[in-house]
């Protein structure tokens, strides 16, 4: 819930500097950079001792779930630097939304297990579908180009000078 409301917040804070005059004059692109930042900063938790709370969502079998952790963390980290170049950003949502859609049931096993991570209280399964239906819904939402990104409206016709 804490990475949620530093998105909304600097998405807030960056939007109100948009409105002043600053760049972020839309939610799309006052949204970018503090989901962006979430996770470079969530990627980066991976390679820390919360990283061994992370490996132990992994199903017993599955080979070297530290590695698979670390895995998702350089993902998360580079994926989260996409984000902020518009020429990587589509590439950047498609590895995030992957990625969240392969962690959803494991998150989703490890809250009905009780497993944590640095904390005493779980997410409950319950709150995490949505919340990764919304990530879902929120990366499509900045992937897409705003219309008139490249001068022309989407139903607009080249002329023929």
């Amino acid at each position: 819930m804490i990475p949620l409301l530093g998105v909304v917040l600097g998405t807030l804070l960056l939007r109100g500097i948009g409105a002043m005059g600053g760049p972020w004059k839309s939610w799309r692109g006052a949204l970018v950079p503090p989901i962006g930042l979430m996770y470079v900063l969530t990627g980066m938790a991976h390679f820390t001792p919360m990283g061994d709370d992370l490996a132990r969502f992994i199903p017993q079998g599955v080979p070297h779930p530290r590695i698979l952790v670390d895995v998702a963390g350089a993902i998360q980290v580079t994926a989260g630097l996409a984000l902020l170049t518009r020429r990587w950003r589509v590439v950047g949502v498609g590895c995030l939304v992957a990625l969240l859609s392969i962690k959803l049931p494991l998150n989703w096993i490890g809250a009905a297990h009780g497993l944590t991570v640095r904390g005493p209280l779980p997410t409950p399964p319950i709150l995490r579908v949505p919340l990764v239906i919304l990530w879902i819904a929120v990366l499509v939402w900045v992937a897409r180009a705003p219309q008139g990104i490249a001068g022309t409206s989407p139903d607009s016709t080249p002329s023929r000078r």
